[in-house]
């Protein structure tokens, strides 16, 4: 659990500050960011979401078809078709 441990590393500091369990922390903070971006991406869902933005960019609705092109990227960072709507 590495929220569990996370939570023993921060109390450890008030005790007793030492360098290489701020590391420790630090790693382990940014393992759970890149865990989480990980488990965000989805190329079927930022299909959805590009076919979304593409009807609102039709009907009008510029400002909601950004955001929907916004969230395709962020579903699949690494498709280069969406960066371009």
């Amino acid at each position: 659990d590495q929220v569990g441990a996370l939570d023993l590393y921060r109390s450890a500091q008030v005790e007793h500050f030492t360098k290489d369990t701020e590391r420790q922390m630090k790693l382990l903070e940014l393992d759970m960011k890149k865990a989480k971006a990980a488990a965000y991406i989805d190329p079927a869902k930022a299909a959805e979401a590009k076919e979304s933005g593409n009807e609102k960019f039709r009907a009008g609705d510029f400002v909601n078809a950004v955001k929907d092109y916004e969230e395709a990227v962020k579903r699949d960072p690494k498709n280069p078709a969406y960066y371009n709507n």
